[in-house]
């Protein structure tokens, strides 16, 4: 589904020799030239991914769930991320705003993507 793969504003490459859905691995390079490689962990096409960042590793595992739920006329569109944290150790307040902002700026790129493909606006609270 389009909403898995396109919201990035720099360039997304698949990993040469990765297969499509689980293994294979995407990286995606921001415009200052950081590249994140990401890779597939679970997939059911037209429903769901989930990934994990490969390279740079990130100081504690996470996976991150991207969904798309059918409904009537639209679809539900779901983010969870899975955060791995040792005995003792806490997500800073400054990294679940950091994720926050990542998380709503992902949405309102679904969200304008899915509207005009759709031809109009969808709920807007």
């Amino acid at each position: 589904m389009r909403a898995f793969a396109f919201l990035h504003d720099g360039t997304r490459l698949q990993g040469p020799g990765t297969p499509d859905g689980i293994g294979e691995q995407q990286c995606f390079i921001d415009p200052e030239g950081n590249a994140t490689i990401i890779e597939v962990i679970h997939f059911e096409a037209e429903r769901c991914a989930t990934t994990r960042v490969v390279s740079p590793s990130p100081p504690v595992p996470t996976r991150t769930r991207f969904e798309v739920q059918p409904i009537e006329a639209s679809c539900i569109v779901t983010l969870t991320s899975e955060v791995d944290l040792p005995p003792g150790r806490v997500v800073r307040p400054e990294g679940e705003r950091d994720w926050r902002r990542w998380a709503t700026e992902y949405l309102e790129c679904v969200r304008r993507i899915l509207d005009d493909e759709a031809g109009s606006s969808s709920f807007r609270a």
